[in-house]
């Protein structure tokens, strides 16, 4: 009997780390497919990005992760220093470092990578598509740039994150997770982001938590309010994204000032 016990409990622990390694393995990214944006300006760049190639793939969704943390976390470290260390924007170097951090948050879900693509998304990858003169590198940074599209939203179980902001609608279709969020912004312009979902299934709504990337910064629900249909909100905070947890449901809706600019400084992305 107390074999069996103790056996029971073995595979219940092993049946725990298993469940919380898988969790904590990928964020699993919205394909570019889904996600529609408004408007004709810039921070449409999925329609920048089409603009040199019609027919992009998205790769990312399907990537799979090949390395532990840490090795990518040396390798971040790594391109992070000589992509400072560049005069001149390489559009290969620049690609290459958001494949990266795009590895990186689907295995940490840490905030921080969310806010290097964005970085890279709003910043050079948009300035190599629009200005360098070498064609190959110029396609490169574009197909990067689609791939993006790509990392704006993600899941992982019960949880939806919100990795950076544009004026779009994304169409979520992940496990038990099935509904349309439109986000409302003139990000990187302007500081206010709104997001309302509809189309929830089933039609009582679902739970889940509502992950928002945030800048970095020693933020509450009384430094930085967080409004779920006009009412503000406790959240808390893990790896740099505001969690709200709620039964969602057709035409909720969640909005927020952020407090600064996107990156005004530009030595710590």
């Amino acid at each position: 009997m107390g074999f069996l016990c103790i056996m029971k409990r073995f595979i219940l622990l092993i049946v725990s780390i298993f469940a919380m390694f898988v969790a904590k393995a990928q964020m699993a990214f919205v394909p570019a497919d889904s996600v529609v944006f408004w408007g004709q300006d810039a921070t449409n760049i999925k329609n920048v990005a089409m603009g040199i190639c019609p027919s992009f793939k998205d790769i990312v969704s399907a990537a799979v992760v090949k390395d532990d943390l840490a090795s990518l976390e040396q390798r971040w470290a790594k391109q992070k220093m000589a992509l400072h260390a560049e005069a001149k924007i390489k559009g290969y170097k620049v690609a290459d470092q958001f494949y990266l951090a795009a590895q990186l948050l689907s295995v940490a879900q840490d905030a921080k990578y969310a806010r290097a693509i964005e970085q890279l998304v709003f910043f050079p990858l948009t300035q190599c598509v629009a200005t360098s003169e070498d064609a190959a590198e110029k396609y490169v940074a574009a197909q990067a740039l689609y791939n993006a599209v790509s990392t704006m939203f993600g899941t992982a179980q019960q949880a939806f994150y919100i990795n950076y902001y544009a004026n779009s609608s994304a169409f979520v279709h992940s496990g038990d997770l099935v509904f349309q969020v439109d986000v409302m912004t003139a990000m990187p312009y302007e500081r206010r982001v709104k997001l309302r979902f509809s189309r929830v299934k089933p039609k009582g709504g679902i739970r889940f938590k509502v992950f928002l990337q945030l800048p970095e910064g020693d933020w509450s629900c009384k430094t930085l309010p967080v409004y779920c249909n006009g009412h503000d909100v406790d959240y808390k905070m893990e790896r740099g994204y505001a969690v709200v947890e709620n039964n969602w449901q057709s035409g909720f809706e969640i909005y927020f000032d952020l407090p600064t600019p996107l990156y005004a400084d530009e030595e710590n992305p």
